[in-house]
């Protein structure tokens, strides 16, 4: 065999070889993933993904606790102020009936 006929069989597998290598350097690197890692790291987006959920659903339902707490607490404020001018209704009618 001559080198002219072997120089398709050397590059060809040279060429190879160097992706193989490159492939494998990566893969041990951390910079290339198997399929395995992959679908842990998606499992992994999903169960954040489902915590985040439960984190925005219990945001909503203490803004609509402070929101009825805020409303409770004005209603509560309006009664106060109702009876504060009950009383002093109360004792304006009060001190008229004992002047006269």
């Amino acid at each position: 065999m001559s080198l002219s006929e072997l120089l398709p069989w050397l590059t060809g597998s040279g060429g190879a070889i160097a992706v193989m290598a490159a492939g494998g350097y990566l893969l041990l690197t951390g910079r290339l993933v198997t399929g395995r890692e992959f679908k842990r790291v998606i499992a992994g987006q999903e169960k954040l993904e489902q915590a985040n959920n439960v984190l925005i659903e219990s945001l909503r339902v203490q803004r609509e606790q402070n929101s009825q707490l805020l409303n409770s607490s004005e209603v509560t404020t309006g009664l106060l102020r109702a009876l504060q001018d009950l009383a002093h209704e109360r004792r304006a009618t009060a001190g008229t009936q004992e002047a006269s």
